[in-house]
């Protein structure tokens, strides 16, 4: 199913910016079971931002290297 797909991809992408273990939990079951690989891919890239404690490319002004 479609449905949400953009919102949960915004949504995902969002709780990247927040370093916190408990956003990262949330990103972690978002990106092990959601039906659409596009939400599942942002999760797993939020997730490893949420986890890093450092900017990350989806960060507004962080470096993009």
């Amino acid at each position: 199913s479609t449905d949400g797909v953009g919102t949960k991809l915004a949504v995902a992408k969002a709780l990247g910016t927040y370093r916190e273990l408990a956003v990262a939990s949330a990103l972690q079951k978002l990106a092990d079971q959601d039906a659409s690989y596009f939400v599942e891919a942002e999760a797993t890239q939020a997730w490893a931002c949420a986890r890093m404690r450092v900017p990350c490319h989806s960060d507004p002004g962080a470096p993009s290297w």
